[in-house]
């Protein structure tokens, strides 16, 4: 096979067989592959420079040159740019030699080949690179992700409030989604799920002052609104609970439910009843259908499978009206 000569962008120069190079869209675009060899030129004679670093571009054409002479792809021994000669993998499978080639990168070194190959427009190895990744993340929380990607957890800049708290004793209460809520003490000893936490570290001789507090169930949002009611219920001094419920009709349903969920694993038990009542009062004030579309619940069910469950429940189940102005 004769060969052709390119470089990357960090100065790197690379003798390719052309019928490697053809596994990239992009370079067969660039239509030098039937120049007689040396180094690729443009149509006005400038040298070709790839857009991609040296180590990507050595894992690309290893890759591709082990695909080409294994003959891989559909039984072809090389891609083509009208969308690559390959045939897909089903779903998310990929190949053994193609896991075991991505599993000893690195996650940066994998998200710059992911890149490298969507600048090459090597169709194939792109297509393997996002099922890799998909099956990486499947099943993982959000600070795992964060943590795969490098990606820093950016703390909310303080309000006046936690910043007077930070200024005395306190502790920090981490949210699943990594950031982090400074409260006082005397707040989070009013949380049943905290106070026990608090009650641990000291036995096993951690300061209090300062710590932090994973709370792995409960989101950001949902711990803010926590707080928010916390507070709000300090500074009430008389019996007048009509807030409580402008508080929650403020909220949308996901909200509302988010906080459900989290009294529930904080263990405010006033917080969660309340929380209940309302999502059960919401229920009752809608049909099916609206709640569906409110939930996001996808309707499965045929018109026949709901004509059986209302003949079977009518004496529950009102039967729709046939005319819904009537």
């Amino acid at each position: 096979m004769s060969k052709i000569q390119l470089q990357t962008h960090d100065g790197q120069d690379f003798d390719v067989d052309k019928e490697i190079l053809r596994y990239s869209a992009t370079i067969v675009g660039m239509d030098i592959l039937d120049q007689d060899g040396g180094q690729a030129e443009a149509a006005n004679g400038k040298r070709i420079v790839l857009q991609v670093d040296a180590n990507v571009f050595r894992l690309v054409i290893e890759w591709a040159t082990h695909h080409h002479e294994s003959c891989h792809f559909g039984g072809l021994c090389r891609a083509n740019a009208e969308g690559g000669a390959g045939k897909e993998s089903p779903e998310d499978k990929v190949e053994e030699w193609d896991a075991d080639f991505l599993k000893k990168l690195d996650s940066d070194t994998l998200f710059q080949l992911m890149q490298g190959a969507n600048y090459l427009d090597v169709k194939e190895l792109s297509q393997i690179l996002y099922k890799t990744v998909a099956n990486i993340l499947k099943g993982k929380t959000p600070e795992e992700i964060r943590k795969f990607v490098n990606l820093p957890v950016i703390q909310p800049t303080p309000d006046d409030d936690e910043k007077a708290v930070l200024n005395g004793p306190h502790v920090k209460l981490q949210s699943s989604d990594g950031m982090n809520k400074a409260v006082t003490l005397r707040t989070a000893k009013s949380i049943p799920v905290v106070s026990e936490l608090m009650g641990n570290a000291g036995k096993r001789g951690l300061r209090s002052n300062g710590q932090v507090i994973k709370l792995p169930n409960v989101n950001y949002n949902a711990l803010t609104d926590v707080l928010d009611w916390l507070k709000q219920q300090d500074e009430k001094i008389d019996d007048d609970d009509n807030w409580k419920e402008d508080f929650l009709d403020a909220m949308d349903q996901v909200t509302l439910l988010e906080l459900l969920l989290a009294s529930k694993d904080l263990g405010l038990e006033d917080l969660l009843t309340l929380t209940c009542q309302k999502v059960a009062k919401m229920v009752n004030e809608h049909t099916p259908e609206e709640i569906r579309k409110m939930m996001g619940i996808k309707d499965d069910l045929s018109a026949e499978d709901k004509a059986i469950i209302q003949k079977q429940n009518d004496w529950v189940i009102p039967p729709p009206s046939p005319n819904p102005a009537d």
